[in-house]
């Protein structure tokens, strides 16, 4: 039994929930996605969140949900289908536990209330529900990138952050801007060989990380 709390005050957890929203996490990823503020700011959203969560407590991580959807489908409150990805990926490996609202897997482009009945076509869109997929699957597939410390390395545009465990690192860079985006990458994380989780292919970064519009690596 998992007790989710609808809302995001710090007393649900000794009321006896398991998790509740991460409504301030939420809010400061659309900053950052819609009014370009930097992307680093995460951090510090994530730190206040989980600052004096009693041990083995979650956050709710989302992109979108019932009150959210009602107002914007994720395909369009993130710029594009390619944005509402690179946000997914940011809470797939960040502290926490990732949620999906039905009906974003598929890139349904309206809103959605949930008062009213709205007809999906779940078969639209499989590569987008592909990519959804293999996110989560990677998320399941590595304890290390659910339950790994985490390490940040701040940048305005590219969030970077590793979760590593006594064993395993694991680094994760999404670019929060639909422009190319560049990071010089600090000497701890460059000239190195990587696994790309989500190709299986192996990668070397160098001294700068280029990013495409969107675009996200999870690397090992």
């Amino acid at each position: 039994l998992l007790m989710l709390a609808e809302g995001s005050r710090k007393d649900h957890f000794e009321a006896g929930f398991d998790l509740n929203y991460g409504w301030d996490f939420a809010v400061r990823m659309r900053k950052v996605y819609r009014d370009g503020e930097p992307a680093h700011t995460l951090f510090a959203a994530n730190e206040e969140e989980y600052a004096d969560l009693p041990p083995g407590k979650l956050k709710l991580r989302f992109t979108t949900n019932h009150d959210e959807a009602a107002k914007h489908a994720p395909v369009v409150e993130w710029i594009n289908a390619d944005g509402s990805m690179s946000a997914f990926a940011i809470i797939a490996y960040f502290p926490g536990c990732p949620m999906i609202y039905g009906s974003q897997e598929v890139g349904y482009p309206d809103p959605v209330n949930f008062f009213h009945y709205n007809p999906v076509d779940w078969n639209a869109n499989p590569g987008l529900r592909k990519k959804y997929r293999n996110l989560l699957a990677i998320h399941n597939g590595y304890e290390g990138l659910r339950k790994g410390k985490l390490a940040v390395y701040p940048d305005d545009h590219i969030l970077l952050f590793e979760r590593y465990t006594d064993t395993d690192r694991y680094l994760v860079a999404v670019n929060t801007r639909d422009t190319v985006q560049r990071m010089t990458l600090p000497e701890t994380l460059a000239e190195r060989y990587y696994v790309n989780l989500y190709t299986g292919r192996n990668i070397t970064l160098g001294g700068q990380l280029k990013l495409q519009p969107f675009e996200y690596l999870i690397l090992k």
